[in-house]
């Protein structure tokens, strides 16, 4: 399993790259601009005051520089610099959000774009080599980030975490309960009781669902053997969360859903790649 089994277009590394700036400025712009306060410090918070970055002025000049340097990124000019600075914004803005008590599972952001910086590094000698080893480096921290939430299921439950299935009414309410918290919307948890019966009466097939994802997490690690592989596990990765978003009452963890996705399908450039060859077709007629 290595990244010389990973070739990859300078087309597809530019559409991976526009698609992760997109992607990060989508949660670090907005958790920036609206932080107003680190009132329970964690991570390098406890160690460094961070309240400076709660001011406007201070703000702005954050989030035009985060501009600059995911140009540079996506442009493919000063990239090793880009992935460092755009490393240690993404680090102070998502642990200002974690300190101030919301937690949106958005450190494989930032934990993507360090990786990114030291595969840029380690390839400094070798340029030929340096985008297959930096999407490379990319996949395994995706890979660790669901290796490890298969470690959290196999640690706590074992394989009960499937064999308990049919107590899984909490979840599945906790997930209807959370958006009737967030709106007021009373629909909500009338869906959540209807889900609850298609639960109970489909047993067998949340079971099968979750053994999926649990085997499917456990052995994720194999989406790093060559790309054909790489992309299978993408749409079954994919399937694998609209089963969760189904059943548990609209729970998108997109902070990893989207890194995987990226740089599993790539859908931008394969969107790009469907729409030159329909319209070079339809030009021949």
């Amino acid at each position: 399993m290595n990244f010389r089994n990973f070739t990859y277009s300078e087309n597809e590394w530019f559409f991976m790259r526009f698609s992760l700036a997109i992607t990060w400025m989508y949660f670090a712009f907005p958790s920036l601009w609206n932080a107003v306060e680190v009132s329970v410090p964690v991570g390098i918070a406890s160690f460094i005051p961070l309240g400076i970055f709660l001011l406007v002025p201070v703000k702005i000049a954050v989030l035009f520089s985060a501009s600059y340097f995911l140009g540079q990124y996506v442009y493919g000019t000063k990239q090793q610099l880009a992935t460092l600075v755009i490393s240690i914004i993404s680090l102070l803005i998502f642990t200002m959000e974690e300190s101030s008590g919301v937690f949106s599972r958005v450190s494989l952001l930032t934990l993507v774009w360090m990786v990114q910086f030291l595969a840029y590094v380690i390839s400094a000698n070798k340029p030929e080599d340096r985008h297959h080893r930096i999407i490379h480096a990319s996949l395994q921290m995706i890979v660790a980030a669901y290796l490890l939430s298969a470690y959290s299921k196999w640690s706590s439950s074992g394989w009960h975490w499937v064999s308990d299935a049919k107590n899984l009414d909490l979840q599945v309410l906790k997930g209807f309960y959370f958006h009737w918290a967030d709106n007021g919307n009373l629909s909500q948890i009338h869906k959540g009781n209807e889900m609850i019966q298609v639960v109970h009466q489909n047993q067998w097939l949340i079971n099968l669902v979750l053994w999926f994802s649990l085997l499917l997490e456990s052995f994720v690690f194999l989406m790093l053997w060559n790309r054909n592989a790489t992309r299978i596990f993408g749409y079954m990765l994919v399937c694998m969360h609209i089963g969760i978003y189904v059943i548990m009452g609209g729970i998108l963890i997109l902070p990893v859903i989207m890194p995987m996705v990226i740089f599993t399908l790539n859908p931008l450039y394969r969107i790009t790649e469907y729409w030159t060859k329909f319209m070079s077709l339809k030009g021949t007629k």
